[in-house]
């Protein structure tokens, strides 16, 4: 049924961008953390256990390559200054663990990634990294950064002082290293490299604005914290959210000022319109403040309350509608739309599968919701038509969800009295996701392909809404199992 996949462009194989010869690290002497922090989803991560993850968490940046398309407003397209000239303009360097924190700025702080031990053995780029484009390509990019940051030997020797690179290495050994390196990537066109490395430092600041106000990172989570969370007192945390709402009560009582001066002179105290402009300036003033300290606490308890809720393993029934209130209030306050709930069973052919997310039984398939030509088109629309049939067994590259609560219990309910098991709810927060997933509508994708509908699966197509292919497992914010 997929006729398009024998047709598929074969892709180079990936190699490592230098030679045998240059590597400075054996394979014998490598020595990886025992584990590190990972996320809700994964709170621990050991190398040994899963690569994988403990790459990508190492040499991925999820958040930067979300805001790519306006990564101009806080930074320009050209190489990282050298340290030396870091120090120079007064900035201290702050080491980091976290990529989409490397050469980052604000104020007079400069956060660096130390360059991992693993990027300069030959050995372990042929085993881990040139089997995965993404992964080579943000290994690559890692690497060329250290080029920009370290030119001169004054460089080399600053990066040695503050750890960011090993302190046993020489400067000869260094320099035979990048050139080999450079031989190997096109400088010009960086096609080798991760498109996050198509800029150099990027300002703090103008991160934390993108990352709370622009379309594609809307999320509670992102609205509170930006692009870097860093205090959690919750006198940092008013400060740092809601400074605004403090120059808002200043304007407000230079008005309210300019009313009272109004109302002493005898031109304006005898005018019964600005009376009553007076009058509801001051109540609307009153319930401002109240309204705006509402809002801050509201907003600090949901958060805390939310993340606690979310750390447990087990979730009953009553804490998972705790939390669907929630992720409601945070989509009314964050104005997002992007929270998706899917409901599985042991007979559904698109699975959720740990470490990977959820994938469709047909993840092959070249097709999306852009084709344009004819005969794609028919293809997308055969697919589909496969996919809202209930009784058809062929695997589709679709994967469904809900965009309503509600319907996808009421559907994981249904599922169970019918003795359906191992009936799981999947919560899917696309903010977090690493890269723009697209989704359609099932009832109105279903009016422009000339899919019918089944009267089964009719009322539920409302809410119904799919993907393609693979919903990666950033993107999974828990597993409730009924």
């Amino acid at each position: 049924m997929n006729t398009m996949n024998d047709s598929a462009v074969k892709v180079p194989a990936l190699t490592t961008p230098f030679s045998v010869a240059s590597s400075i690290v054996d394979l014998t002497q490598l020595v990886l953390p025992a584990a590190i922090r990972g996320d809700r989803r994964t709170p621990t991560i050991m190398p040994t256990q899963n690569m994988e993850l403990f790459l990508t968490t190492e040499l991925r940046t999820p958040k930067l390559d979300k805001l790519h398309d306006y990564l101009w407003l806080a930074g320009l397209p050209l190489p990282a200054r050298p340290l030396q000239r870091q120090k120079i303009m007064n900035r201290d360097i702050y080491l980091t663990e976290q990529p989409d924190e490397h050469m980052v700025w604000h104020q007079t702080k400069l956060l660096i990634k130390p360059l991992p031990g693993f990027l300069l053995c030959h050995a372990f780029w042929t085993q881990h990294l040139c089997s995965d484009p993404a992964l080579h390509r943000s290994a690559t990019g890692l690497l060329l950064s250290y080029c920009w940051l370290i030119g001169h030997r004054s460089d080399f020797d600053m990066a040695q002082t503050v750890r960011l690179i090993p302190d046993d290495m020489e400067w000869p050994i260094w320099s035979a290293f990048m050139k080999d390196f450079l031989r190997n990537i096109d400088i010009d066109s960086l096609a080798q490299v991760d498109r996050r490395y198509q800029y150099g430092e990027l300002r703090l600041s103008r991160l934390n604005s993108m990352t709370r106000f622009l379309p594609c990172m809307w999320s509670y989570e992102n609205l509170v914290y930006g692009h870097i969370s860093t205090s959690t007192w919750y006198q940092a945390f008013f400060e740092r959210n809601f400074a605004w709402l403090l120059a808002a009560f200043v304007y407000i009582s230079v008005i309210l000022s300019a009313m009272q001066v109004g109302l002493a002179t005898e031109q304006l105290n005898g005018s019964q319109s600005f009376k009553n402009l007076s009058y509801g300036g001051a109540l609307l003033a009153i319930s401002a403040a109240l309204l705006g300290i509402g809002i801050m606490w509201l907003v600090c308890v949901a958060s805390r309350l939310t993340k606690s809720l979310l750390m447990q393993e087990q979730l009953t029934l009553s804490t998972s509608i705790i939390i669907h209130l929630l992720l409601k209030l945070s989509l009314l306050i964050s104005m997002s739309l992007e929270c998706f709930y899917r409901v599985e069973d042991e007979d559904s052919q698109a699975r959720f599968r740990t470490g990977k997310g959820v994938l469709a039984g047909d993840v092959k398939s070249r097709v999306d919701f852009w084709l344009s030509r004819n005969n794609m088109r028919v293809l997308l629309r055969r697919y589909f038509c496969y996919h809202i049939n209930w009784s058809n067994r062929h695997k589709t590259p679709f994967i469904s969800t809900y965009v309503k609560y509600e319907a996808a219990y009421e559907e994981a309910l249904r599922r169970e009295s019918r003795g359906k098991k191992n009936v799981i709810i999947v919560f899917i927060d696309l903010s977090r996701a690493d890269h723009r997933l697209e989704y359609r509508n099932a009832r109105r994708l279903a009016e422009s392909l000339g899919c019918w509908i089944p009267r089964k699966a009719w009322n539920n197509s409302e809410f119904e809404y799919v993907f393609l292919h693979r919903i990666p497992a950033c993107a999974i914010v828990k597993i409730i199992r009924l």
